[in-house]
Order: C-alpha cells, then structure tokens, then sequence
C-alpha cells in the first residue's frame, strides 16, 4: 500500500506563531502588535511546500519587555481562550475566509446571480488547479499589498460601494461562514477578538476562580479579593433566577389549566384600542370592523364565548396593555396576561381541531407570537413556532394568491392576502434573530400584496375593490412598505443562514443599497404622511424593523476595516445603524416596548451592543497607538455616551423582568477598559471592577424582583411543579462571544416590577423621598425644563405630583443651551452634574467672520471653573439633553402625561379644579405653570380681558428662528460656535455639536411685513419670509436658506420678555419662561428656570411642613416672590428698555457699523477682554442662593 502523503500546504503561513494560533490579524511587524500587547514572543515560522516543513527553523523576536518567569493566571486565561483547537473548514461556526483574485484591472471574474443557488465558490474551483510555488504566493500576496493602496481617485462624487466594485481585485472577495444555533450571526466576531481578549481572559480569569484546581493562588491581594466576590455574585445571580423561575406554568404537566379572567370592561376597552394604535400598523393580523363586531359578541356573552374567540380578545387586550401606563394600574394585570400567552400557547399546541386551522387559528396563532416577544415569553425560540404557523398557513392555502383557490368573497381573499404578508414579515425577523434558514423563498409563493386600502373601506358586502395609489396613506400603507423589502431580505437571509453560504462583497453591497432604499423610502412617506395618524412609535417600529438588518449583512466585513480600508463602507453602515437602532425617535411607548421587549425587540439591541462596543475598543486602542488619546477625543466621547445609554437600557430591562444580568456586566466591562486605556491604568483590575460592581447592582434588581412577585406560584394555580435539578443550567453564566445574548431557557421571566431601583444607575443621583411635609397634589403645566425640575424637586418633598405636556412625548429636542452662576449650583444639588458632563456639547469657543468667512475675533470657552463665563460656557448642552436628564431622574416619583393640555381653572374652597383637553376634570391643592413664554396657563389666571405679559423687543421687530442641518465634519474643524454679522440687523451663527450636523440659528430686527404676519407654527411661510430677509446677507446665507427650506425642525419666534407685578394668584404660581422670560439675549433663561424651581419648591418645603400653619402655602408662594425676584429684576434689567432705543440697531445696518463692530471684537480678542461678562447677565450682585435643608438631605 502506498504511503499516504503528507498534507501540503496551499499558501505560505505569513502571519507569526501566536496569531497563527489564536486566528487573528498579525500585521507581520516583528514584534507585532498583538504578541506586544500580550507580552508574548513573537515567532515566525516559513512554510512551504516541501515535505520537511516541520522542520523549519522558527524566527524569534523580542517583544521588547521582560516576560513573568511563571505564568499569572490572567496569562493562563488567555492560554484558555486562544489554544482552543480549530477544526477544519465544514466544522468551524466562526471562520471566515476572504478570498481575493489576483486579476488585472480589465479581469472579470464569473460572479453568480445575486440571490440564486449557485453563488461561485472560488475556494473549490482553485482546488483542481495547480499548485503555485512558494515565491509565486508571495509574489501575488505582495501586488494584492501593493495594488490595495494604489487605486486611484478621480474625487469625492464617488461612493464607498462604487469605489469598491470598480477595484476588480475585490470583486470575487468573500466569506465564508458556517453557523450553528449556539452563536448565531455573530461569528463575524472571530475577526474582531482580539478587541474582546482582555475582557474574555479578565472574565475567565475571575469567574473560574472557584472551580480552578489551583484556587486563585496566583493572584495579588486584591485580584484574590476580586475574583472571589464575582463568583460568589454569579452564584447567588444564578440561585435567585432559578428560584423566580420555579413558578412558571411552563414548569407544570398537570392540573386544572390557566385560567382566563379577562379584566373589566372598561379597561379591556383602553387596552384593545391601545393594540390597534400601535401594533396593528405593522402586524396587519386582524380586519379592525370585524374584531369590533367580535369584541361586542363576547361580552355580550363572555361565559358562553368559544375558546378561541376568548383568546383572541384576550391576546389583544393583553398586546395593549403593554403601552398602558396609569400610575394606578392594577399589580395583577401583567400577571393575568402572562397567564393569557401561555394558555394561547397550550391551545395551539393541543389537537388540531377546525378552530385552529382557520384563519382565525391563525390570527390566534400570529397574536400569541407577538405577544410573546413584547412580553419576552420564549421571544428567543420564536423561529420555532413560525415554522409550524407558516405550515399551517400553507395548508389552507395562503401561500397562493386567492385568484387560484376556489371563489371567496372580496373580503376573505384580502384578510387572507394581508396574513401571509403579516406571517412572512414574522418569518425573516425570527430567522434574522435565531441564525437559522427562513425556510421560505419567493419561488414558494405567488399570493399578491394586499390593497392599499383601509379597513372601513371594505366588509363582506364589498364587491369590487379599488385600491389607492401607493402614495395616499392608508392602515395598510407601514405593511406595504414592509411587504416591498421582503424579497430583498429574504435573499440576505438565504446567503447568510444557509449551510454553507459564501457571500461576495458586491452581494453584500447589493443587498445593503436595498435595505437602505427600502428604510430610506420608507422614512420618506412616513414625513409626508405625518399628519395622519401616524405617530414616533410607527416611525420608530418601522424604521427599526428593516434597518436591523444591515448589522449581520456587515459585520463580518465591518470587522476587517481596520486592516483594510476598502472595507471601510460596512463598518460606517453597521455602526450608522447601530446609532440609529439605540438612538429611537423620543417617543415613551417605544422604548417601554425596547425595554419589556424580547426576541426581535432583543435581538436587535444586541446586535447594536456589539457594533459599538467593537467600535469603542477599536477606536481607543487606536487612539493609544497613535498618541493622540489627549486630544480628539469627542468621538470617543460620544460612542461613551451610547454605551452609557445602552447600559441604562439593560438597567431597565432587568427592572422589567429579564434575569440575564450579562449584558450589563459586559457593558460594565468595556467602559471600565476604555477608562482604564484612557488613564494608563491596569486594564484588567478596572475591568474586574467594573464586573464585580455591576454584578452586585444587578444582584440587588434581582432581590427586588424577587420580594416584588411575578406569576403565581404553581401551587397556587393547583399546578403540580416539575423538578429540573438535574437539567442544564438555563441561566447560562459559560462565556463565549454572546455571552451578553440570551439564554438558552424557553421562558423570560415575566414579572410586574415597582417603579423605583434599589440602586440607581451611576449617572442618575440618588435620592430619598422625605415624608416631613404636609403632602399636596400638584399640577405641573408644562414639560420642558422648568416642568421637569420643579416636578424633580416637588416629588422630592413627596408630593403627588402630575406633569402633563401637549406634546405627544417628552421633547427631547432643541439646540444647544447653557448653563451659568447659580445654575450650575442648582443642577450640582440636584446630583445631575456627572450626567450633565457625560452629555455636554463639546464647543470650544465663539469665532466671529467677515462676510468673507475670515476670523475677526476669538473668545474660547472658559474651561478653569474659575471665575465668569465666556460666551461659550464650560457647561454646554442639547436642550433635549439636559431636559431628558432632569426627567429621567425623577419620573419615578411623578405621573406624566403627555398630549394634555389645560382648557381651564377655576379656584374652589378645596383647590383648583382643573379641566383637561380630553374633556375630563379633576381637583389640584396647587397648580404650576411652566409651559413657557406664551403661556397658556398664565393667561388663565390672569383673567380674561387682563393685558399679556409678554413684552417683544424691538417693538415687535426682533425675531430668531433656529434648525439643524447635516453637515459632515471637515478634517481639522472644531467644535466651535461662528457668528457672522450682516447689514440690516441680521445674524448667522452656526454651532457644530456633532460629527454629523450642525445647528443654526438666524436673527435680526426686520420691518418684514410677511414676517410679521407669518401664522405661529406655519413653518412653510416663516421659512419663506425668513428667506427673504437673509437674501443677500453674504458669507453663507444662500447655503443657510436652502437647509432651512429642507429643515424639519425649524422653530421661529419674536424675542421679547415676560414681566409679571406677581407671579402667583391664589393656587396657581407660575415659574420659567411662563413668569420671567427674560430673552434669549440675556443667556440666562435655562438658569433662571433651574434656580427659579429650586427657590419655589425651597419655600414649599419651608412653610408647607407638617407643623406649618393653614396659610402655609401662601406664605410659600409669597416668599418664593420675594427671594426671587431680585434675581430676575437683575437679570432683566434695561433688556426690553436697551431694545427700543434704537441707536444699535441703526448702528449695526450699515457697513460702517459691522465693520467698527468687527474691529471691536477682534481687539477685544487680541487683549483676551471677556465681553460676555457685561453682554450676559450672570453676575447678580448681592444675592445669594438659599439652602433648603428640606431639599438637600440625604
């Protein structure tokens, strides 16, 4: 028998001995960086062809520093991680393979059909060919090198993908993955681990501390102390989720079944109109007429209901009550619906039966799988389930279009045309989340989209049907839209989760010019149909449920763009979507949804977690290498603020039922390195740290679900519970790349949680209500800035506070702020200041221009925390920052309600009796005003028939408007606010508070007759008359007109002040801009509200206590009055006087005058003279801010 030949080699081995081995980049320096960074000898082994390969000498280079003569155990964490043996190709679920012809410029390679089963396989068709000798591979390796970095470029008109697909040498570039359920999509990770090795060999390192046969002998002090705290804090996470698991009606075999109480009438009302508010938008599962018809049938007779018309009601009512927010809901009703999913799920899982296979059966079936992922119940398996719902759609026929089956009504075939679009929508999204095929392709179905109709447009007598133009908006229009990209995604998801799949880059780039066509149109029709019904938490949906898909479609390629450039185009879309995907449309009924939600809802989330953490890591190690750590660090900056925020998220979602606290800690994590990089401390004791503080936070939100109680115990329902002692751990704590994804159990816990933490995070304070006052229930008008910090300090006091808002949602919006004097002291005592500095906008100064848009002057920021501020401050922020800060530190204490408004009060014995825009009524001990400069409650209470308070300046002729507008960030630009001053008392400031936009803001003091006249709030004509007053204004004023023309944020006012001879009237006070608006001119309008709530809720504290007299709260507003006032009367001062003079504004129209004032400006700059210190009204002289012990105790 012939000897076996050895196994020959196709390509050189380039790469060192250690990055061999671990299966990452070597970059081929000696020392490379990975074997410096790891303190490792760094060798090189050349390999060829020849039999006697092993016999090679290695070549070692120092890796310039000492090694540890014995090995720590971080060191062996590593040896863990890395020295894992990898099988070959068909084994391996994370290899990827990036192949790349060596072709000239006019080759073309045979690329197959985008979408079609046969994709080329470059690696089988070379495996016939020849084998090229060593010094050929080398040669071609080195002009692959060579031709990546020397392609030309004819400009910037070209594109990222249009760039890549003309370099053929790219063209047949692919990966190849092959997947299991364990790790998903993300096996486009394996590139990129070398960004997670500190912390997966920091987490094994501390977490196997128990279990090792050596203890943590070969840890300091400290790390010994450490590494024992994680374990024990693992185990008691891992205990007390077994424990809230035990009650599960999942955990029982026997007994009578769930019950199916529905809640009252009333309520089922509230909630099934919630479900078709929001989900049934996106979900088109039910025909809205009918179900009425069949919500009115049960209730008429709820005993007598069949059980699937029971359980449809109840799914439903159960899907709505997800967005129910009341501050008295009852503590029962998320327990009852859980019990409602899971009876769904037992009922479809019974006998097959005509109920179930129906359309009606699968209307139960497509409600129970929603339901399921909005309340996290087996949302992770839910691909599963759809395999069994797509087969029973098939076998009744939906996968063909009506017009084949046997005759139906007009009716029927469309509710059946909008299920299976509903059904295929469920299908790639739970194939997206598990990794695995849709099993579904277009070839396997010809049904017809449905019509673009609404609902009442069409019932069983309907004969002939005339859809609508695609343009005219209907509740069928967010379906349509998500109906036109599933070809596209059904396509990505065949190359992506199919056996073997190859993916070409020009497939990649393909599918992602779709994807972002479709979200692209998609955003589009939803602004021109804004004034429809539709609302954020559509836009948000529909937006996140196709954009999601560029992440897994990226990734692996994303990974490789650090090392190569031509990449560079996947990692800005993964990361762009990833923002886009953390960073919703403000809208509270969207993130409750984000933050309950599991599989999708989850899934998603994850997928953005990696993406920027990935791009954090990468970013700073970067940032170390190159020395400039120091000094650009506001990308860097923001990428923390995401992870701030997205660690926030996992905060919430812990409070709201998942027992999975690994996701917090991996956040923790990071942060912690990124910190530790940035200050050159040791890495994996911060890191440690950060896992051990994290763990303990989440090990108290654990008690805390566990003394709140979730579902009914078994024995409580007479369910016999079922032991799983001996079956796998499903808390699943073993470390991989998705050691943040879910666990492998069925079930989240779904659980009903109180409002408060027992911890907060780190960048919320922490406060105690104190009970020492006589409580009040007050009404707070108003949301903004003065709302939410008069409702932060009055619910501090323990106050039943409301705060209702005309918006529809918290506005998070505005451009940029400050804060200065005793503001800044306010928002210290308040405990928001590390908040505050985590979100503050990096400008650095004020720049002034010529109509040339050369600098004339100067006046950077002052940064010392030593005496004034200059016009920029060392506390700038987005309004919408600043305000969702305040909210979010004290919403728990409060009620809000948002979309009200006030239609009137009147003064009773007992209170205020307030009535609402909704038409309702109710009593308040005190009403708030804080709802602005043009204050509705404000002119309630002065009366009607009493003069407005609002005194314009410039008689009326001053006017500002503000917007934003993209605008790339140029290399070398700063963050700096320019101000251009033009002839006729016009103004240009443009202020960069991101890499990706700008903010602008337009005034001046205009005889505009059409401005004048210009309705408040119609945009389109304050746009056109702003337009016409910067009309050749110079510098960029053509530029600026035609971003606003586009802007969909543009905002327009007269600039004036609010001056009040009393500020209160009975039980109704007001505070902010609605009492003392004291003009934007001043720059102390945020700090006048901040300080102006601080002061009145003092005094409430003051004279309202427990042992106050009966006139308490008149004694309160009244020395609210007379401690304030001074204040503002400092602040105002000769403001609206200085306005109507005249002798500026006639100064700055000429030429002349902009020029002297240009002059002025450059030698107060030239003599570092501070001129805001006169122009702003920060220095109040003689006042002092008062400390309230009732607000300042811990």
């Amino acid at each position: 028998m012939a000897e076996r030949q050895p196994r020959r080699r196709r390509r050189p081995a380039l790469a060192c001995l250690q990055c061999r081995r671990r299966k990452i980049k070597c970059d081929r320096n000696e020392p490379c960086v990975h074997c410096v960074s790891n303190r490792r000898q760094c060798t090189y082994k050349l390999f060829d062809n020849d039999n006697d390969n092993d016999n090679q000498p290695a070549i070692p280079t120092p890796p310039g520093a000492k090694f540890p003569t014995s090995p720590s155990r971080l060191d062996q964490a590593r040896q863990i991680n890395t020295d894992r043996p990898v099988p070959e190709y068909n084994d391996n679920p994370c290899r990827i393979r990036v192949e790349i012809p060596v072709g000239g410029p006019n080759s073309t390679p045979n690329i197959g059909t985008l979408g079609s089963n046969d994709i080329r396989h470059p690696s089988r068709a070379r495996a016939e060919d020849l084998e090229p000798d060593f010094r050929d591979l080398l040669q071609r390796v080195q002009r692959l090198e060579t031709s990546s970095t020397s392609f030309r470029n004819d400009g910037t008109s070209e594109t990222g993908p249009d760039l890549v697909a003309r370099q053929s040498q790219l063209q047949d570039a692919q990966i190849s993955v092959n997947k299991t359920r364990v790790i998903r999509w993300s096996n486009g990770l394996d590139a990129a681990q070398s960004e997670f090795s500190t912390i997966i060999a920091c987490y094994i390192a501390y977490t196997q501390a128990s279990s090792s046969s050596d203890g943590v002998s070969s840890l300091d002090a400290e790390n010994e102390r450490l590494a024992v705290q994680i374990s024990n804090l693992l185990q008691k996470c891992k205990h007390i989720a077994r424990s809230l698991k035990v009650g599960r009606p999942s955990r029982s075999l026997t007994g009578p079944g769930l019950g199916l109480e529905a809640p009252s009438r009333e309520l089922a009302d509230t909630l099934a109109m919630l479900y078709f508010k929001s989900f049934e938008s996106t979900h088109r599962i039910l025909h809205v007429p009918t179900f009425w018809t069949e919500y009115q049938k049960y209730w008429d007779h709820p005993q007598s209901a069949s059980t699937g018309l029971r359980l449809k009601v109840l799914l439903v009512v159960g899907i709505g009550s997800s967005l129910y927010k009341p501050k008295d809901a009852d503590a029962g009703l998320r327990n009852m619906v859980h019990q409602w999913i899971y009876a769904a799920q037992m009922w479809l899982s019974g006998p097959l039966e005509k109920d179930r296979l129906d359309i009606h059966g699968l209307q139960i079936h497509c409600l129970t799988i929603l339901a399921r992922e909005i309340f996290s119940i087996g949302g992770d398996l839910v691909w599963m389930s759809m395999g069994s719902l797509v087969h029973r759609a098939m076998q009744i026929g939906l996968h063909r279009d009506p017009q084949y089956l046997p005759s139906m009504s007009v009716m029927q075939a469309e509710v059946r045309r909008r299920l299976w679009a509903t059904i295929l929508e469920m299908l790639v999204q739970s194939s997206l989340d598990s990794a695995m095929p849709p099993r579904m392709s277009v070839d396997e179905f010809d049904t017809a989209a449905p019509s673009n109709i609404s609902d009442d447009e069409i019932d069983d007598s309907t004969t002939v049907l005339e859809s609508h133009p695609r343009s005219t908006y209907t509740t069928a229009s967010i379906q349509l839209l998500l109906l036109d990209s599933i070809p596209i995604r059904l396509r990505m998801l065949q190359l992506l989760n199919g056996l073997k799949p190859e993916i070409s880059y020009l497939d990649v780039l393909a599918l992602s010019s779709e994807i972002t066509s479709a979200y692209r149109t998609s955003s589009k029709f939803m602004k021109e149909n804004r004034n429809h019904s539709i609302t954020p938490f559509h836009r948000n949906l529909l937006d996140y449920l196709i954009r999601r898909f560029l992440i897994p479609l990226h990734l692996p390629f994303a990974s490789k763009a650090r090392t190569n450039p031509l990449f560079h185009h996947s990692l800005k879309t993964s990361l762009e979507a990833a923002i886009a995907i953390t960073t919703p449309e403000p809208d509270d009924d969207f993130s409750a949804l984000m933050a309950m939600g599991g599989g999708l809802f989850k899934e998603g989330l994850r997928s953005a977690n990696t993406v920027i953490s990935l791009e954090l890591l990468a970013h700073v190690e970067a940032q170390r290498l190159d020395g400039t750590l120091q000094r650009n660090f506001q990308y860097r900056e923001l990428l923390k603020q995401h992870m701030r925020d997205m660690t926030s998220l996992s905060i919430e979602r812990i409070r709201q039922g998942e027992t999975n606290v690994k996701s917090h800690m991996f956040l923790s994590m990071v942060v912690a390195q990124v910190e530790a990089v940035e200050t050159g401390a040791e890495c994996e004791l911060g890191i440690a740290r950060a896992a051990r503080d994290s763990l303990e936070f989440c090990h108290g939100l654990l008690l805390i679900q566990a003394g709140a109680g979730g579902l009914s115990s078994a024995d409580d329902m007479g369910l016999t519970p079922i032991s799983y002692d001996g079956a796998q751990d499903c808390f699943g704590m073993d470390f991989d790349f998705e050691f943040f994804l879910p666990d492998a159990d069925f079930f989240t816990l779904p659980t009903l949680l109180p409002l408060k933490l027992q911890k907060p995070p780190h960048y919320l304070p922490k406060h105690q209500t104190h009970h020492n006052t006589t409580t009040m229930k007050i009404l707070i008008s108003g949301g903004g800035i003065a709302g939410t910090s008069i409702a932060f300090w009055l619910s501090k006091l323990g106050h039943n506070i409301t705060v209702i808002e005309r918006f529809p949602s918290l506005r998070a919006t505005g451009l940029q702020i400050d804060l200065r004097g005793h503001g800044i002291e306010v928002m210290k005592r308040m405990g928001l200041e590390e908040a505050f500095r985590a979100n503050s906008a990096p400008e650095e100064g004020l720049q002034i221009v010529d109509k040339t848009g050369r600098r004339r002057a100067f006046f950077p920021a002052n940064k010392t925390g030593k005496g004034e501020q200059s016009f920029t401050t060392d506390w700038e922020i987005m309004r919408g920052d600043l305000c969702r800060i305040i909210y979010d530190a004290g919403k728990e204490r409060g009620r809000y309600v948002f979309g009200m408004s006030i239609d009137g009060l009147e003064e009773t014995d007992g209170g205020v009796a307030v009535k609402f825009s909704d038409g309702k009524s109710e009593s308040f001990d005190l009403v708030v005003g804080a709802d602005g400069s043009g204050s509705h409650t404000r002119k309630m209470m002065l009366g009607s028939g009493a003069p407005d308070a609002f005194y314009p300046l410039g008689g009326g002729k001053s006017h500002v408007a503000y917007f934003t507008a993209p605008r790339p960030m140029q290399e070398g630009e700063q963050y700096l606010a320019t101000l251009y001053m033009a002839t006729a008392n016009r103004g240009i400031m443009i202020r960069r508070h991101n890499p990706h936009a700008i903010q602008v803001l337009l005034g001046g003091t205009t005889d505009s007759v059409r401005l004048k006249n210009a309705r408040r709030g119609d945009t389109r004509e304050e746009k056109e008359a702003f337009a016409e007053v910067l009309q050749g204004a110079g510098w960029q004023s053509e530029e600026v007109i035609t971003s606003m023309r586009n802007a969909d944020d543009f905002y327009c006012e007269r600039l004036g002040v609010v001056k009040l001879d009393s500020w209160s009237k009975g039980r109704v006070v007001l505070i902010g801009d609605a009492a003392y608006c004291p003009s934007a001119n001043t720059g102390m309008g945020t700090t006048s509200s901040m300080v102006g709530a601080y002061i009145l809720a003092g005094e409430i504290g003051r004279h309202c206590g427990v042992d106050g007299t009966q006139d308490g709260l008149a004694a309160a507003l009244k020395a609210y009055e007379q401690t304030f006032r001074p204040f503002m009367n400092q602040v105002q001062k000769g403001v609206l006087e200085d306005s109507q003079d005249g002798l500026m504004d006639y100064f700055m129209a000429t030429p002349i005058g902009i020029g002297i004032f240009n002059y002025l400006a450059g030698m107060a700059s030239f003599l570092k003279i501070n001129p805001a210190k006169w122009m702003m009204k920060e220095n109040v002289k003689n006042w002092d801010l008062p400390e309230y012990k009732e607000l300042l105790r811990d």
